[in-house]
């Protein structure tokens, strides 16, 4: 019976459906329409509506014992029919969705406590079809998109940051991911790093930029609404190195030194943008790229356009500044780096984009920086990383990508030295003043959640400011203090909300 079946597919919902279940095997019915009512065993009101030929049907409403509505919808022939609406104790909506012969059908959309949408899905028979779209909490800003066929994902999922950047592309074909593409993303420092896009409302590119570390670095291009190619310019830390450079422009042949010549745009007799270089016979050799006669990169293009085999790129001196394998368009083998004068910043190997075995970084001076192990993309093993002396700064280790154990960081003018457990902090954290050895932090975490009391010190070894946290939030007393132990001002917090102030209440 789809009665039965319904029940075992709405887990969640299992109480109300039992209800209903009990109807049907219990009541004398008779082939008319019958209004029921159902109490809790305190006496309120638990349920109410009508039995059709000896069937739930039409509207029926369930309560908390609260009195507070739990849910309202519609059945037909014991079976969910048109829309249902759902809420929690204290009377918020948290999911509506539409039903046909007990399958879902149309959109089914999910509320958070304060009563914004956060996913809609559309969904056909039962399953998923169509675009997914999942809402920051609180927001209205899209967070993922996701296409399924036949609630299996396939076509373009997008992932977004807060701001409407796009972060992550992904291809699905019948469930399987064939492409992935992560953009728009930020340094450690919250600086634009990598490549950044801007997008056509039909999904096309608009703009593409690469950034280093917050300044625009290498190419930009400009696309039309139909994704042609309408711009390009270059950019070195921040500072443009050539022009707009429109691609009508006739290309001209350049003369190389060793028989070869290349053919790109020249602007006043000055190489600029990209250049195909040619033998003799005509093959092509290898792509340059200049920036006003400086050759900015060179390297070679299979024939679907795909970065292959060796490529250099270099710093406006003419010295390389990195340099490494391409393999399909992906950085393979080993990689260096270097510094404008020409000494070594980092060296490492890449599978298929991601870094694999030991990695290490210098000083310009040639002091050893940082030295870290990879797999397939993620750290793993111990890290440790030097300042200029050669004194370790970091120290800790790495579990398939994720800090692990005890970890040590010197930042400043303080040590700081816990624990890790799957990425997280937890336990018992403490920082230290290094030129005294006295504490400037102690305090404990629970899967990187503050718990149990927080202490914070002055170089003189006085309290700053004490107190609690509960459930990651400021709870109760917390004191704050000058350097000579008085107190300055107190405060009382609960569940993270202050409510008094030096024993004055707070009014919001």
């Amino acid at each position: 019976m789809s009665f039965y079946k319904h029940i075992n597919n709405h887990n969640n919902n299992k109480w109300f459906y039992i209800i209903f279940f009990l109807i049907y095997i219990n009541v004398n019915y008779s082939q008319d329409s019958i209004y029921k009512e159902f109490f809790f065993s305190s006496g309120e009101i638990s349920s109410k509506g009508y039995l059709i030929n000896n069937l739930p049907g039409g509207k029926w409403v369930s309560y908390y014992s609260n009195s507070k509505i739990k849910s309202i919808g519609y059945w037909k022939n014991a079976l969910l029919d048109s829309s249902w609406v759902f809420y929690d104790s204290i009377g918020r909506i948290t999911l509506k969705e539409n039903y046909k012969e007990n399958f879902k059908n149309g959109y089914s959309y999910e509320y958070d406590t304060n009563g914004l949408v956060i996913r809609k899905t559309f969904y056909i028979d039962g399953k998923k079809e169509g675009k997914e779209v999942i809402y920051f909490k609180g927001s209205q800003q899209v967070k993922l998109e996701k296409n399924y066929k036949n609630n299996i994902k396939d076509g373009i999922s997008k992932e977004y940051d807060y701001d409407g950047n796009i972060l992550l592309i992904k291809q699905y074909d019948m469930g399987v991911v064939n492409k992935k593409e992560e953009l728009n993303r930020l340094d450690s420092d919250g600086k634009k790093n990598g490549v950044w896009k801007e997008f056509y409302e039909n999904g096309n590119i608009k703009l593409e930029h690469t950034f280093f570390h917050g300044e625009k670095d290498g190419i930009s291009k400009k696309y039309d609404k139909k994704g042609k190619l309408l711009e390009l310019e270059t950019f070195d830390k921040g500072k443009r190195k050539s022009n707009n450079i429109s691609l009508g422009i006739e290309l001209t042949e350049v003369k190389l030194e060793n028989g070869l010549y290349a053919k790109g745009i020249l602007t006043k007799n000055v190489k600029n943008g990209l250049f195909k270089v040619f033998d003799s016979s005509y093959k092509e050799v290898y792509c340059n790229f200049y920036n006003r006669d400086t050759l900015i990169y060179t390297g070679r293009y299979d024939s679907i356009n795909n970065k292959t085999g060796k490529w250099l790129y270099f710093w406006p001196n003419g010295n390389i500044k990195k340099t490494g394998t391409y393999i399909l368009n992906e950085k393979n083998k080993e990689w260096k780096y270097f510094y404008e004068d020409g000494s070594i910043q980092q060296k490492g190997n890449f599978i298929k984009n991601k870094p694999h075995g030991t990695w290490e970084w210098w000083y310009e001076s040639g002091q050893k920086r940082r030295t870290e192990d990879y797999e397939k993309g993620k750290e793993k093993g111990f890290v440790f990383e030097y300042d200029t002396t050669g004194k370790v700064i970091v120290e800790g280790e790495y579990f398939y990508g994720l800090r692990e154990g005890v970890w040590m960081y010197e930042i400043n003018d303080y040590q700081e030295k816990g624990s890790y457990i799957g990425g997280m902090k937890t336990g018992k954290w403490k920082k230290t003043y290094i030129s005294t050895n006295k504490d400037k932090f102690k305090g404990e975490y629970l899967n990187d959640i503050p718990i149990g009391k927080h202490i914070y010190y002055y170089p003189n070894g006085q309290i700053i400011t004490e107190g609690k946290y509960k459930n990651g939030e400021k709870d109760g007393e917390w004191i704050y203090y000058n350097e000579l132990g008085d107190i300055i001002i107190t405060y009382l917090y609960k569940d993270g909300r202050e409510f008094k102030r030096d024993g004055v209440k707070i009014k919001y």
